[in-house]
Order: structure tokens, then sequence, then C-alpha cells
């Protein structure tokens, strides 16, 4: 990725995605607040996107920041905030791997895979790195991925889904999935229409990609770039065992 502009998450895609509901939103929300409960200091999210963990977190009173490569994400998180406070959200445009803290945080989370959109290894290594350097001593990093247990099985049909907004006007989604097993890369060649009336008054075209870990390969990872306490589990299950089946597993990182 690098210094380049985003080419995915633009106006209609990140319309969509914020009038998607999560599969998992319900338990995803719990599980993040419960941890927040358990840390006394500053969280932050990377990748935030639109603001589903963090402006729920921020209302029930977190000092809380977020960054996010897409400017349309924080463009939406920044205009639902300004409907219930008159100061911007502690929110900014930014790439992991270039984020620079100005402060220590007690708590850094990535929810929903966001991790493997980093598919550039470079990139992937400074942003943690970077994430490293801006934890509190007692601080802990949370890294929820997907895996190539959660691959698709169906590839190549097309699909479609639509969403209405507020204003009655209607995102559609058009899109076919592809997975490269010996990259372990998902793909998805999507179109995004906007419908006014039923016309189609705006278009967008993305190619979505995110990396998919095999069950044993990040820790290697985290401790290449000086994590020395790791812990890793199913979401959302802290007591439950990962293995090569598991679809999602959540690291908890310590310095």
């Amino acid at each position: 990725m690098h210094d380049v502009a985003l080419s995915t998450y633009k106006k209609l895609s990140t319309m969509f995605y914020d009038l998607e509901d999560h599969i998992h939103n319900e338990q995803a929300q719990l599980f993040y607040a419960a941890q927040a409960q358990k840390v006394n200091g500053p969280l932050l999210e990377p990748m935030c996107g639109s603001g589903r963990f963090l402006l729920p977190l921020l209302k029930a009173g977190y000092d809380i920041e977020g960054f996010d490569a897409s400017e349309h994400m924080i463009a939406l998180l920044q205009q639902k905030h300004a409907q219930l406070y008159a100061k911007p959200a502690p929110a900014w445009v930014a790439f992991m791997q270039h984020f620079v803290p100005e402060r220590l945080y007690n708590l850094i989370f990535i929810p929903y895979g966001s991790l493997g959109l980093l598919c550039d290894k470079k990139d992937l290594m400074d942003g943690l790195q970077r994430l490293r350097s801006a934890l509190a001593p007692t601080g802990k990093l949370l890294l929820e991925i997907d895996t190539v247990a959660s691959a698709p099985g169906q590839e190549g049909v097309i699909k479609r889904a639509v969403r209405m907004n507020e204003l009655g006007q209607h995102v559609a989604l058009t899109f076919r999935v592809e997975y490269d097993k010996e990259r372990q890369l998902f793909k998805a060649h999507s179109r995004y229409d906007l419908l006014i009336d039923g016309a189609v008054v705006e278009t967008e075209q993305e190619v979505f990609e995110q990396y998919l870990y095999r069950h044993n390969e990040l820790e290697d990872l985290l401790h290449a770039v000086g994590f020395t306490s790791i812990k890793k589990y199913p979401a959302f299950d802290e007591s439950a065992q990962v293995d090569i089946h598991t679809p999602i597993i959540i690291y908890e990182c310590k310095n």
C-alpha cells in the first residue's frame, strides 16, 4: 500500500458498510465494551471505520481515539458524532503503518479482521511496531483476525445486496468473490450503485482484498516486532482453544 491513496471504502462503499449489520455485531460490541471496562486510561481504535465501536464507547464516557485510512469513513464518523456533540470526534485520517502516537494507550484494538487489509508484509510489520510503541507499559493490544478457515466455499457466483438509508435512498452492492489459496488472499470484485427513486445516480467499482491468516501464523510476526506476552482464543470466548478450524481468532498482546 505504502504512500498511495486508498482504493477501497470510498463514498458508496462506506455508505453500504455503515448500513450493513455485521453478523457478530452484538457479541463484538459486548466483548470490546467489557475489555474497555477492564482498563483505566485511554483507548485507541486503529482502522475505526465509521465509528461502529468508537462512537458507542465515546458516548459511554471512555477516553477513546481512532483513525482510519478512508477519508470517507472518517467523514461519516464525524457526521454522526456531530448529531450529538459540538466538538469534532477524536478521530482522524491515517494509515496504520504511518501512525505517529502522541500519547500512550492502555488498550488498542482492531476488530472485524481489519488487520488483514494490510496485505503488504512491510506495511503490516511497520504498523504493528507503531502500535506496540503506542502502548502504555501495562497496555494491551487486541487483534481480531479472520483465518483461512473462513475462506469462501463458493467462488465466482455473482451476488447482490441492497440497503436503504434514512433518506430513503438505496445502496446496492453487486459482487463476486474469489480466494487465492496459495497467497491466502480473499478478493471481492464489487460494484456499488446509489439509487434514488429507482434510478441509478452514482456508481463505484471496487476490488477489495483481505489477507487470511493461518491459525498459528500471526504469533511469529508479533514476537518479531517485540511483543513478549501473546494469548489467543476464538472470538469471543476466552476459555476456548484455537485450532485449524477456528474462523476468527483474537490475539491479546503485551510488551
